[in-house]
């Protein structure tokens, strides 16, 4: 189990000179993240009997996190007058989980366990799921006065997940006592998914969808390889060659 909270502030003033003017900017900032994870891992292995071992090796995780960010923004003229200032504020709580299993069996041909066939399936497993919020309010001034106001307030929505399968499948063969072949074949699978949403507050709810800031997507990625190596023990030389 682990838990984390940070908590974070900053200061910014500057002073920009220019050939024919000058003006200054004032910046704060502020954050917490608050973390916690629980994970759980486990490790057997079973020799079935002398020629034939499984072992089965599996971890997950789920988790929380929290955050919250402010950030004060202000020009001023070179008569320290307001040109513009801004606020903007983002939360966002999301919750994660991954998954992975692993299976590897080994069976030998020979007491000597120089022939050997072995078959290894991997299985990985994530997701998330979060949600946030954005408000930013940015006022232009004229004359000492507000002039004009911008306002960004925003529902935001986070889903990914992604899961992979890998199969390897091997065979070592002595062709004599110094060479040794190795033939392998491996697959693997994937696919990923990601769903973001913005949407914007009108008469009081965030039903209206931002198609700029939204978008979503689905990966899916099948590949396989075979190959072979040749290695070459000897009492002055060793060497290895193959094609993956």
């Amino acid at each position: 189990y682990k838990h984390q909270n940070l908590v974070g502030e900053s200061t910014t003033n500057s002073q920009y000179i220019l050939p024919d003017t000058l003006y200054y900017n004032n910046q704060a900032s502020h954050f917490t993240n608050s973390k916690w994870l629980h994970a759980l891992n486990t490790k057997n292995e079973l020799n079935l009997d002398s020629s034939n071992t499984i072992t089965i090796n599996a971890t997950g995780n789920w988790g929380h996190d929290n955050s919250y960010s402010l950030f004060n923004s202000e020009y001023l003229a070179s008569t320290l007058q307001k040109v513009n200032n801004s606020s903007r504020t983002n939360t966002s709580s999301t919750d994660r989980n991954n998954q992975k299993a692993d299976i590897f069996f080994r069976h030998k041909f020979n007491n000597a366990g120089t022939r050997i066939l072995t078959f290894n399936v991997t299985y990985n497993n994530n997701n998330s799921n979060g949600e946030g919020f954005l408000y930013s309010q940015t006022d232009f001034y004229k004359s000492g006065s507000i002039n004009t106001t911008q306002i960004v307030d925003q529902r935001k929505t986070n889903t990914n997940s992604g899961n992979s399968l890998q199969g390897l499948v091997s065979y070592t063969e002595p062709l004599s006592k110094k060479v040794i072949l190795n033939l392998n074949y491996t697959i693997n699978s994937s696919t990923s998914e990601q769903d973001t949403r913005s949407y914007e507050k009108r008469n009081g709810k965030y039903d209206s969808l931002n198609l700029l800031y939204s978008n979503h997507y689905k990966f899916t990625n099948t590949s396989s390889r075979g190959g072979f190596t040749i290695n070459y023990n000897g009492k002055k030389i060793n060497g290895k060659i193959g094609l993956a």
